[in-house]
């Protein structure tokens, strides 16, 4: 083999090589490129105290998936953190007609942050009598 035939073999080496890794980072770059969910925006708002917002998305995506106890879970630190109790009842009160195992879990433990134990318990209680799988209700029970 010349020199000629193992510069052009070199080239197209490197020229494979550079559009393989180019291609794996653009589709790397557009994988994290995605909008986040409305769960990751109501998180997001939650942990930068930004409360109404965070309430904002979280009733959104409840709204969409109102089997997702952990939706539950963050509206209801979100509407504590911000002092929105009696708003929170409403809501979750509201939310008893479609997802009344999470809409009772959401009651409980709105009153467990508030250290309102004996109504706590019994929203809990009504929550795993609807729906015995529900462990964040069951977790909240035993705590």
């Amino acid at each position: 083999m010349d020199m000629r035939s193992i510069a052009i073999g070199l080239c197209n080496i490197f020229t494979i090589i550079f559009f393989t890794v180019f291609q794996v980072d653009a589709q790397v770059h557009s994988e994290l490129s995605h909008e986040p969910t409305l769960k990751q925006k109501a998180e997001i708002y939650l942990y930068r105290n930004e409360f109404s917002q965070s309430i904002l998305y979280y009733k959104k995506a409840i709204d969409q998936d109102n089997l997702d106890v952990y939706l539950f879970r963050g509206l209801a630190q979100a509407l504590n953190r911000s002092g929105k109790i009696k708003q929170g009842i409403d809501i979750f009160n509201q939310y008893l007609q479609t997802s009344p195992s999470n809409s009772l879990y959401g009651l409980g433990y709105l009153n467990y942050l508030t250290k309102n134990k004996k109504q706590a318990q019994t929203f809990l209680r009504e929550a795993i009598e609807i729906n015995p799988k529900n462990t964040l209700a069951m977790n909240n029970l035993a705590a």
